[in-house]
């Protein structure tokens, strides 16, 4: 696996791509991305049809741009650490929405973002998820927690300072994001059913599938920003299991 710097005329001095540390294996590499910012400095060729489409599709301008950056920055990343060039990778979803190269290379990968702010993950032998949102009030908090927290989450959550409500919250949703999109399920599973904890720590989480079970390494992340984030890894088996439990007819 290369280095892992941009090619071309990206350079990643420029504030607006950082790499993000994290406690979880040295080969696994996460970035941080202001998605303004890299839409300022870096000229968004190299997309496919489908990226431009998609882009095309959103009413609001800034968030085509925004997703057209995150979507740049997300192939200038892979193509550097498969030594190939950015518009030569064809990148689809599978029946479960989650990304994979369609050569069938090894390299896992995963991007999310929320608002200007985006988060890009990529591991060499392991599945990735990651998940980021910017701190905002949250809409129906209450029945939302209700409905997706198991009760000892949903106790921290309630128990948090009323100024640190929001982001408890956010910290916790994040965290099963990251866990479902590793084992590549989606909306599949129940997020109540996977007990992630409202702390910034790193732990192994069970997934139980019928009868049975597997486990996710997952840490929240240290952003260069105030938004809250969180990557987790899942082994082949435990992706295996899931997605057999929830593959759709």
């Amino acid at each position: 696996m290369s280095s892992f710097a941009l090619g071309g005329n990206a350079e990643m001095n420029g504030g607006w791509l950082e790499p993000v540390p994290h406690d979880l294996s040295a080969d696994v590499r996460l970035w941080w991305v202001d998605l303004d910012g890299y839409a300022s400095a870096i000229s968004l060729d190299g997309l496919d049809a489908g990226e431009h489409a998609r882009a095309a599709r959103m009413a609001v301008g800034r968030d085509a741009q925004r997703y057209r950056a995150s979507r740049h920055a997300l192939r200038q990343l892979l193509a550097s650490a498969l030594d190939r060039l950015p518009e030569t990778l064809v990148i689809e979803t599978d029946e479960f929405g989650k990304p994979h190269f369609a050569d069938g290379s090894s390299l896992h990968f995963n991007l999310s973002h929320s608002g200007h702010e985006g988060l890009i993950g990529v591991s060499p032998d392991r599945a990735i998820g990651v998940d980021i949102e910017v701190v905002h009030p949250v809409v129906d908090a209450v029945p939302l927690a209700r409905a997706h927290f198991t009760d000892d989450e949903l106790a921290a959550w309630s128990g948090a300072a009323e100024r640190l409500r929001d982001r408890t919250f956010l910290t916790c949703w994040t965290r099963k994001e990251a866990c479902v999109k590793a084992l590549g399920v989606g909306l599949s599973a129940l997020p109540a059913s996977i007990e992630v904890g409202c702390k910034s720590d790193l732990r192994a989480v069970g997934v139980s599938f019928g009868m049975g079970r597997c486990e996710v390494a997952l840490q929240s992340l240290r952003l260069p920003s105030d938004a809250v984030a969180a990557v987790a890894l899942a082994g082949s088996e435990a992706v295996r299991q899931a997605r057999r439990r929830f593959r759709q007819p």
